[in-house]
């Protein structure tokens, strides 16, 4: 893998730097570009094919956590420290445990006003927002959440010894 990381390198730079420093930034950026690959065929209902749901939970089972308990504040639930992507919530509210369903900011606003998709305990919406995510309900008592989500990877940092140009 390195070899192949080599050949895309900038050649005019590693003399200054840690060529191993490269080699860290470069297998961060392709772990990220992965997760953000397989997140997209989620989002893609286009995209399924039989095998896909399954290769998408084993490719990405070493960042996912399921079912992480979260109480909520108000009807705001915040970020885990190492959230980046929300795979589904499932809320308890009124003592049932119901899964919620994502909406967007133009649905959420038009919500209310449709008498058939209006969010009730039986059926709750939830909007990811700045501070965490908001479940929309109607009224009841929202006690707990499960999150289930993927983390943010651990960062691949071998060297840290950068050669500066005074040195």
């Amino acid at each position: 893998m390195y070899d192949r990381i080599e050949f895309y390198l900038d050649k005019a730079l590693a003399p200054r730097f840690d060529k191993q420093f490269h080699y860290d930034q470069a297998l961060n950026i392709s772990q990220e570009h992965f997760i953000l690959d397989r997140v997209s065929n989620i989002k893609v209902k286009k995209r399924y094919s039989l095998d896909i749901p399954q290769r998408v939970k084993d490719e990405l089972r070493t960042v996912t956590v399921r079912d992480q308990m979260i109480v909520p504040v108000g009807n705001l639930i915040p970020y885990p420290t190492n959230y980046k992507f929300e795979i589904g919530l499932k809320v308890t509210i009124d003592g049932t445990e119901i899964s919620s369903t994502p909406t967007t900011y133009n649905e959420a606003d038009v919500l209310p006003l449709n008498a058939f998709k209006s969010p009730i305990p039986a059926d709750p919406f939830h909007l990811e927002t700045q501070n965490g995510i908001e479940v929309l309900f109607g009224t009841g008592a929202f006690t707990s959440s499960k999150l289930s989500f993927i983390r943010i990877p651990q960062v691949i940092l071998s060297s840290t010894t950068l050669i500066s140009a005074g040195v």
